[in-house]
């Protein structure tokens, strides 16, 4: 939906099942893999907001 308005959107998506016993007492995705996952996928987000973020704007 939000591709077919323009909007730019990651192609990926982290599923987390049981997401209600996926993480530690710490807070943190017990999982090590779904970490790894999760911060990959959160830098790719960085990534794409930082080549945007100028995009449309002019110089003065």
């Amino acid at each position: 939906m939000l591709n077919t308005i323009g909007a730019r959107v990651l192609e990926r998506e982290l599923p987390v099942g049981q997401a209600h016993q996926a993480f530690g007492a710490d807070d943190r995705l017990a999982d090590d893999r779904l970490r790894t996952a999760l911060t990959a996928l959160i830098a790719e987000l960085l990534r794409t907001a930082g080549s945007t973020s100028h995009a449309g704007t002019t110089a003065a």
